[in-house]
């Protein structure tokens, strides 16, 4: 345990150590890149900025506008909320435009309040001019306006004359004789920018030979600028597409023309840095997109500023060695300038040599960890001895208390067998195996319902959702069952008493426990008393006991059914005789010889029962109220009539019988015995051997 808490504490101090290097190095480097955004905390409520822009989303001017105004607005913090629409120069030409970018801009922003609207180069300005109810309650910017008129919701950072401070630096750096301007005019921006550069040479280059190469194919611009004569300087203002139609970026456009190009290029936008121009003094977009954000927080609701102070002095390295230019300032801001290990790598090297210090410092704890180990691992050892031997003793308690308990399981006379979650079987004891037929191999890992409780006893399914086993598996109650059946091996059912225990393991079920015994014997037992207790011992018929219950039960279901029920009580005529001269045993024989006569004329539903020594009674159920039975009554006479040989002798008896009906004469089963026992006394007086009908 020492060794552990040490681990652990030395653990936490190296991780505390490199969490702090790491924190010191995520500082260095986000102030080394200047990445925090201008927070506007005077302004309680964010604004909802809607931005559109004559441009597409994909040119690194749109990159360097978002870094600019990410840094005043800090909207990608969620500072304040600006969205972002492109209207694209080619597409801004077609007819009902307008329209279109009306309903698109209002269905997708219905529920928006804008603030602020900033339109970005001339074909925005024009747009949003045309549109003037288009988000009426947002005021208005207009970015890059050339000329704006503004109203009393409207604002504008204005660029004028901007392109002779790079033309001027850019004849000096070259000493050219010769200007060739690269550019477009198929739109109103690149009018306007060829405007402005035609009155900046004829402000800055008067006695400079000036060629406009304008709207020319690509490839023809290429066969162009690779001739062109020594002391020449190339002019880019921006092309978004060739003379042949063919769109592109004016990033690419660069990109193309400068490898094959023979004079260096130079451009206004400081956005196209990288693609193959030299630089100079040029408009910066991210320092522009910056103070337009800073002027849309501004209180003043109108403003018409010069965007000079967006222009800044930047090179590339690579395209100053090609053409042995020199800047005009001693340290001017490069791109792509080779440099030192240190001043390229700096990061790098800072986070491993705290990556360094982390491991050392990892090193010297697991070492002091590891003197700990190797004091811990002895007395690990001592107490892995003593617990080896602990656990083993306890092994061996165990395993003598499961024998005993597998003597006790083999030993029970009932049957045991335990299931899983599942209803297979897991174990089974010899008197389970001797009862149901079955090795226990056959059956293990077996489902048992299938094999031993699959239908009741007379043959009837018994599926699985109603197995009583299989619901103290669900709800984990104990069931003690006596009415069902199992199956022994060769298809014969058997009748149960059983007991299932669910077995609970940190109070979930995990399976059951079933005992169980054959209860054959018992129910025949059962059956046996039944029998003595409602069947005559010497003919078998239904004794006074059943003859009672069944009668009570006729008289219920003939009040509910609306059928009647009749009894006939029967007595022989002239038994007594035989009792006398022949003997009792002899009388047994007739009293068993006339009680079969009698059953052979009795219906399935009807009730016959020796009810005295030498007295019938007969139930007749489920019959007409009009429905005569004198013939039943003549034929019971008759059958009685027939001698019977009795020991090489021929006895001869009558009959008399009465008769009553329910409902009718009598209202209840005491009062129909009665009736019937008046018609039979009627009976016996009119002569005996006759049939009577009871008569008031």
């Amino acid at each position: 345990m020492p060794l552990f808490v040490e681990f652990r504490g030395n653990i936490k101090a190296w991780l505390l150590s490199l969490l702090l290097c790491l924190f010191v190095t995520v500082s260095f480097t986000s102030s080394v890149r200047g990445d925090s955004p201008y927070v506007d905390v005077s302004r309680k409520a964010p604004l909802n900025v809607l931005f559109i822009s004559s441009f597409t989303k994909d040119l690194p001017a749109q990159g360097a506008l978002e870094r600019g105004l990410n840094r005043s607005l800090g909207f990608k913090q969620g500072t304040h909320n600006m969205v972002f629409e492109f209207i694209g120069v080619p597409q801004a030409r077609d007819k009902g435009f307008d329209d279109s970018f009306v309903r698109y801009l209002t269905a997708k922003y219905h529920s928006t309040a804008f603030d602020t609207v900033v339109a970005w180069d001339i074909e925005a300005h024009a747009f949003l001019k045309r549109v003037p109810k288009l988000f009426k309650q947002a005021d208005r910017f207009y970015l890059e306006a050339s000329d704006p008129s503004l109203q009393s919701n409207e604002r504008a950072l204005s660029l004028k004359d901007d392109h002779r401070i790079t033309l001027t630096e850019a004849l000096s750096l070259t000493e050219a004789k010769r200007v060739y301007v690269v550019g477009s005019r198929q739109d109103m921006g690149g009018m306007t920018r060829w405007q402005h550069v035609k009155e900046a040479l004829a402000e800055v280059a008067s006695g400079l030979h000036v060629e406009y190469l304008l709207d020319l194919p690509l490839t023809e611009l290429q066969d162009r600028l690779s001739k062109l004569p020594d002391h020449s300087l190339i002019y880019y203002t921006l092309m978004f597409s060739d003379g042949q139609g063919r769109n592109m970026t004016p990033y690419q456009v660069v990109q193309q023309l400068a490898p094959v190009a023979n004079a260096p290029i130079f451009t206004h936008w400081e956005s196209l840095l990288g693609s193959g121009v030299v630089g100079g003094t040029q408009l910066s977009i991210e320092q522009l997109g910056y103070q337009l954000g800073l002027e849309i927080l501004s209180p003043a609701k109108t403003s018409v500023r010069n965007a000079d102070f967006a222009m800044r002095q930047m090179y590339d390295w690579v395209q100053l060695q090609r053409w042995g230019l020199e800047p005009p300032i001693s340290k001017p801001l490069l791109i792509n300038e080779p440099q030192g290990l240190w001043a390229k790598y700096h990061t790098y090297l800072i986070l491993i040599a705290l990556f360094i210090i982390a491991l050392v410092t990892l090193a010297v704890f697991l070492m002091r960890a590891l003197r700990t180990r190797n004091r811990a691992l002895a007395d690990l050892d001592i107490q892995r001895s003593v617990l080896a031997a602990q656990v083993e003793e306890r092994t061996e308690e165990l395993s003598q208390s499961r024998q005993e308990l597998l003597l006790l399981l083999q030993a029970s006379g009932d049957g045991l067998f335990g299931l899983d979650k599942r209803g297979t079987l897991t174990f089974m004891n010899t008197a389970a195996t001797q009862m149901l037929g079955w090795e226990k191999e056959e059956l293990l890992g077996q489902s048992l319902h299938k094999k031993i409780h699959h239908s009741h006893a007379e043959g009837e399914e018994y599926p699985l959702r109603d197995c009583r086993i299989y619901a103290t598996l669900k709800d984990g109650l104990v069931r003690h069952i006596d009415d069902e059946s199992f199956w022994r091996k060769g298809n014969q059912a058997f009748p149960v008493e059983y007991i299932v225990t669910p077995v609970l393991v940190d109070e979930r079920i995990t399976g059951v426990v079933v005992s169980f015994r054959d209860v054959t014997e018992r129910r025949k037992a059962e059956q046996e008393i039944v029998r003595l207790a409602t069947t005559d011992s010497l003919t078998g018929l239904a004794n006074r006991n059943l003859y009672h219950q069944r009668l009570n039960d006729a008289i219920e279901a003939a009040d509910a059914s609306g059928d009647s029920v009749a009894l006939l009580a029967i007595d022989l005529d002239n038994f007594k005789p035989v009792n006398d001269t022949l003997g009792h045993p002899a009388g047994d024989k007739v009293l068993k010889a006339i009680a079969q006569r009698l059953l052979r004329l009795c219906r399935s539903n009807d009730l016959l029962a020796r009810v005295g020594g030498d007295e019938f009674s007969l139930l007749v159920t489920s019959i007409e109220a009009a429905e005569p039975l004198d013939s039943l009554a003549e034929r019971l006479i008759d059958a009685v009539a027939e001698p019977i040989r009795l020991d090489g002798e021929m006895v001869y008896l009558g009959v008399s019988v009465g008769i009553a009906r329910y409902p009718g004469e009598a209202k209840d089963a005491e009062q129909l015995i009665q009736h019937a026992d008046r018609a039979l006394y009627q009976a016996k007086h009119a002569g005996k051997n006759t049939w009577q009908v009871l008569a008031e």
